[in-house]
C-alpha cells in the first residue's frame, strides 16, 4: 500500500509488520498504517515494535512516528502495552491519527494512562499531523 498526501508527497513502503505497514516520509519520519479491519494482538504489536526499533536504531537521532489507527478494528491489552514501551532516546514524538470510534478510544487511553518522555499529539488526519511531525523531527535533528 502506498500512502499519499494531498501535496503529492509519496511515502516509501519500508515493510510490513504485524497487521500493518511502515512507510518512510523522510529519513527519521515514518507513518504506520493498519490493514482495514485489522485485529492487533500482543504478538502483532511486538513484531511491529521490533521492526520499527531496527529502523530507529540506524538513526543518529530519535525518530518521529505518525500512527494512523483508522484501519484498526480491535487492539488487545498486550498490544497497547507493547506500544507503550517507547523511550525518549528512540522517539522524538508520536502523532496518533484517527477519527473512527476505536481510534479515538485508543488515543484517549494513551493520553490518560501513559506518560511518555516525548511529545504525544492527537490529529484527526494525516495532513494535520504532518507539519507537527516535521517540526518534531527538525528539533530532534538539531539536538543530535
Amino acid at each position: 500500500m502506498t500512502v499519499t498526501s494531498p501535496p503529492g508527497a509519496r511515502f516509501t513502503l519500508l515493510g510490513r509488520a504485524g497487521v500493518g505497514a511502515v512507510h518512510e516520509v523522510e529519513r527519521g519520519l515514518v507513518v504506520i498504517t493498519y490493514d482495514e479491519g485489522a485485529r492487533e494482538t500482543a504478538a502483532d504489536a511486538a513484531e511491529g515494535v521490533a521492526f520499527l526499533r531496527r529502523y530507529l536504531d540506524e538513526l543518529p537521532h530519535p525518530g518521529v512516528v505518525i500512527v494512523v489507527y483508522d484501519g484498526l478494528a480491535d487492539q488487545d491489552r498486550g498490544a497497547r502495552q507493547a506500544h507503550a514501551s517507547w523511550k525518549a532516546s528512540e522517539i522524538a514524538g508520536i502523532s496518533v491519527v484517527g477519527g473512527r470510534p476505536l481510534a479515538r478510544a485508543i488515543r484517549a487511553f494513551f493520553l490518560r494512562f501513559y506518560k511518555f518522555g516525548f511529545p504525544l499529539a492527537v490529529h484527526r488526519t494525516l495532513d494535520e499531523a504532518m507539519p507537527w511531525a516535521q517540526e518534531q523531527l527538525a528539533r530532534a535533528k538539531g539536538a543530535a
